[in-house]
């Protein structure tokens, strides 16, 4: 077996240029950014549970508004139909009521007794449903009008002009109806 045999100059040559390598490499990674520690941390288990169960509570969050907007969105569009609904079988009930009364005060009575379609406006009186329309669809010029025919008819216009105004706002109804059943 050969030995290889360093003289005291090459052992002391061969250690300061391990020393100096060593050197080199400590600068280096003490100039190197610590985005290698914070990677590390960032991917640790723990961290990475937390992360997801953040993310995935927002995103179950506003997928649960969502659902509670659509929802409600879809209540208000049936609350409008039935309301809708319960207004044109008021109208055209009180026209079938019209046709046998020939006296003044018959308009206003036959509009007012005429009943609804549905329980839940068994108690109000076409105007208060109106005006719930009113308040759920804002701005809405088909309410506007259904208003303002029923206000004329309360000034007791006589037969036949209840008679047109129930028709005009038979028509109005109609055209809602065709237009929210879509």
């Amino acid at each position: 077996m050969n030995k290889l045999q360093l003289s005291d100059e090459e052992k002391e040559r061969i250690r300061l240029e391990e020393t100096y390598r060593h050197e080199i490499r400590k600068s280096l990674e003490d100039s190197k950014p610590k985005k290698g520690r914070i990677f590390k941390i960032l991917n640790s288990p723990f961290v990475i549970w937390v992360l997801s169960a953040i993310i995935l509570s927002g995103i179950t969050s506003m997928y649960a508004r969502y659902a509670a907007k659509a929802e409600a969105s879809k209540a208000q569009s049936v609350r409008i139909q039935r309301i809708i609904t319960d207004l044109s079988t008021r109208i055209e009930r009180a026209r079938v009521n019209l046709k046998p009364y020939g006296e003044r005060r018959a308009s206003y009575t036959t509009i007012e007794g005429a009943e609804g379609a549905f329980l839940d406006f068994k108690d109000q009186d076409f105007l208060s449903v109106a005006v719930e329309l009113q308040i759920l669809r804002p701005g809405d010029d088909v309410v506007k009008e259904l208003v303002g025919i029923w206000q004329e008819i309360m000034t007791e216009p006589g037969v036949e002009r209840t008679e047109e105004l129930l028709a005009k706002a038979s028509e109005l109804l109609g055209q809602e109806i065709r237009l929210t059943s879509r």
